[in-house]
C-alpha cells in the first residue's frame, strides 16, 4: 500500500484550476435561501453519477436515496447520460426530482442545472470511475460537496468537503485525505442486494450454491 495523497492533491488542484479557468462563474460563493435565522423547510440533497444502473456502485449506495426521511430531506438525482434500466426506474420513483443530463460533456449546461437547483448538499457517488463527474466535482455547485466510496480513493479535489467511507479505515487515515473523512459504521452503507438476493435470500448463500470451492479465499 502506498500513500498517494500528494499525487491526488496535485491532480485535484490541476482539475480545479482548469475548471475555474474555463468556467469561473461556478466558483462564485453560493447564497443560501431562506430568511436569516429561519431554516429551510427541507434539506435539499443532490446525488450525481453516470451509473444509476444495476451495478456494484448503485447497489452500494442506492439505499441512501431510497431510505431518506422524506419529511426532512428533498432528494434530487442527477444522471450523467441517458442509460437507464429497472434500477434507474426504482430510483426515479423514490426521489423528489430525477434529472437526466443528456450530454455529460456539456459541463456548462450541466453545472447550471445543478447550481440552479439551489441544493444544500451535493454528493458524488463515484468520483474517479469516469472523467465527467471528476470534472464536475472540480467546481463549486453546492455549499457543501461530498464524495461516497464509489471509488475507494481520495479525490484530491479542493472543492470536495467530505469523504464518506467506513470504519474499516485505519486510525490515521485522515492524513491520506484532503477531504474531511467521515467513517460510517460497518461497510459504510446499507447494501442493497441484487434481484434474486433480496428479501433475505442472501442469508442462505453458501459456497456450494455459488460454486465456490471450500478452500477458496472469498472477498
Amino acid at each position: 500500500h502506498e500513500d498517494n495523497s500528494c499525487l491526488s492533491r496535485r491532480f485535484g488542484d490541476y482539475v480545479a484550476f482548469q475548471m475555474k479557468r474555463l468556467l469561473p462563474q461556478f466558483f462564485q460563493p453560493i447564497a443560501k435561501d431562506g430568511t436569516a435565522g429561519k431554516p429551510p423547510a427541507k434539506i435539499k440533497v443532490g446525488y450525481i453519477s453516470s451509473r444509476f444502473l444495476a451495478n456494484a456502485v448503485t447497489f452500494y449506495m442506492a439505499n441512501r436515496i431510497l431510505r431518506h426521511d422524506r419529511n426532512t430531506f428533498e432528494i434530487h438525482v442527477f444522471s450523467l447520460g441517458t442509460r437507464q434500466d429497472d434500477m434507474t426506474k426504482g430510483l426515479v420513483n423514490n426521489c423528489d426530482r430525477f434529472v437526466v443530463l443528456d450530454n455529460p460533456l456539456d459541463y456548462k449546461l450541466n453545472a447550471e442545472v445543478i447550481r440552479d437547483s439551489k441544493l444544500d448538499i451535493l454528493i458524488y457517488a463515484d468520483i474517479g470511475m469516469e472523467i465527467y463527474s471528476y470534472l464536475m466535482a472540480g467546481m463549486r455547485l453546492a455549499p457543501v460537496q461530498a464524495a461516497l466510496l464509489g471509488h475507494a480513493s481520495p479525490t484530491g479535489l479542493p472543492t470536495i468537503d467530505y469523504f464518506f467511507s467506513s470504519e474499516a479505515e485505519p486510525d490515521n487515515a485522515q492524513k491520506a485525505y484532503r477531504e474531511k473523512l467521515i467513517k460510517l459504521p460497518g461497510p459504510g452503507a446499507d447494501q442493497l442486494y441484487p434481484p434474486g438476493l433480496q428479501g433475505g435470500a442472501h442469508q442462505q448463500l453458501t459456497r456450494s450454491r455459488l460454486g465456490i470451492p471450500a478452500e477458496a479465499f472469498v472477498f
